[in-house]
């Protein structure tokens, strides 16, 4: 069986996680994806830069609303393949995994989303060395889609990037992580893909810190059928039992990431008694929403809510603070208000200008006519006239 895992570093920050046992865990919507990707990036990267994804602070994907269903999720995070089989990258994968590609990390993981079954299935795709391969949590080849596997084939090979699909590979251990967790079937709690592929990737990299030889696929191949041996041995309910404390120590790393960014809007809004009550309760809210069950239409909707919130705070954050190795606390902790004055002083400025500039010409006005000269008055007469004697 593996040994417990050592305590992983928390986010730079103020505040403490949540207790893990108050915590219901989630399924993989996208707050639950894009904040375990900021914890993985942070736990990795905690001593030097291993990891990294196509993330920035623009363009990250917000809610939109719809006429009778109120907000609806944003889009899955780098690539969903949707119901048509039509293959679709987001702008933070479009815009950054050039840049990905261009640093010197030892690994690249990006998102991937699409249909299995009835619901969304969440694997990721691991790229070590310039060779890609696809964590699928059920195990090697146990969704091969021909058509997906081509897609992907095909974008990467555009970035210069070598994927090769599950049924080009072999020596891989058929078994899955959440096929061990689930055992006969049943599962006590649904929608743990997106946990257990962030498992693969963390337990992959700790792997090639121990085995500095093994190069892409070998990598895989060997760190998957290793982690896989050791699961098979503790048996379902031992699975079963990690991947519900990995999916709640995620949660309350969210936690701590969304309250030091909830805490941000201090330094580019005025600092009020309100404002501070209302940021206070923001975080209380988030806090109790991790109680409620994940299926819970109040916890759904609070969560595309907390999404959009998190994206306009990132958007008005310089863009050193989000990058493709996720987020840099000391960068944000060092920003101060004096920073923010004269980002605000100039960004008024700027839609000062911007407004004289929007503003229609006026119209020339017509020449006034020339006056007429005047005509010159005539001399007054002077003499007095002569009074009439009238007549008696």
């Amino acid at each position: 069986m593996e040994p417990e895992p050592e305590p992983e570093p928390e986010p730079e920050g103020k505040r403490d996680a949540l207790p893990l046992e108050h915590i219901s865990p989630s399924t993989g919507t996208m707050m639950f994806n894009f904040f375990g990707l900021l914890t993985i990036l942070n736990r990795l990267n905690a001593s030097n830069k291993k990891i990294c994804s196509p993330l920035s602070n623009v363009n990250l994907p917000k809610s939109r609303y719809v006429r009778g269903m109120g907000k609806t999720p944003p889009p899955p995070l780098h690539l969903q393949l949707n119901e048509t089989r039509v293959l679709l990258k987001d702008a933070l994968f479009s815009d950054n995994i050039s840049e990905c590609k261009a640093s010197e990390v030892d690994f690249i993981i990006v998102s991937l989303t699409f249909k299995r079954t009835e619901s969304w299935h969440v694997n990721y795709i691991i790229i070590h060395r310039n060779q890609a391969y696809r964590l699928e949590p059920y195990g090697h080849g146990d969704n091969e889609m021909e058509d997906l596997e081509m897609l992907l084939k095909e974008l990467f090979n555009d970035h210069g990037i070598e994927y090769t699909p599950h049924s080009d590979l072999s020596g891989f251990t058929p078994n899955g992580l959440q096929k061990i967790g689930e055992g006969d079937g049943t599962k006590e709690f649904p929608g743990y893909c997106n946990t257990y592929v962030f498992m693969y990737i963390e337990e992959i990299c700790k792997y090639s810190n121990d085995h500095p030889d093994l190069v892409g696929i070998d990598l895989f191949r060997e760190s998957i059928n290793s982690m896989i041996t050791q699961y098979d041995a503790g048996g379902s309910q031992y699975t079963n039992s990690r991947a519900l404390q990995y999916n709640r120590e995620l949660l309350a790393n969210q936690q701590v990431i969304y309250a030091q960014l909830i805490d941000t809007q201090t330094l580019y809004t005025t600092e009020t008694r309100q404002r501070k009550l209302q940021s206070e309760t923001e975080i209380i809210s988030r806090e109790l929403n991790h109680s409620l069950p994940h299926s819970d239409p109040i916890k759904k909707q609070a969560e595309v809510v907390d999404f959009d919130k998190i994206s306009d705070i990132f958007s008005k954050l310089p863009t050193e603070i989000l990058t493709i190795y996720g987020i840099d606390f000391v960068s944000l902790l060092k920003i101060d208000e004096e920073t923010w004055t004269t980002a605000k002083r100039i960004k008024a400025t700027t839609k000062k200008r911007k407004h004289k500039s929007n503003k229609k010409p006026k119209k020339p006005k017509k020449p006034k006519k020339p006056k007429k000269p005047k005509k010159p008055k005539k001399p007054k007469n002077t003499k007095r006239k002569k009074k009439s004697k009238r007549k008696n």
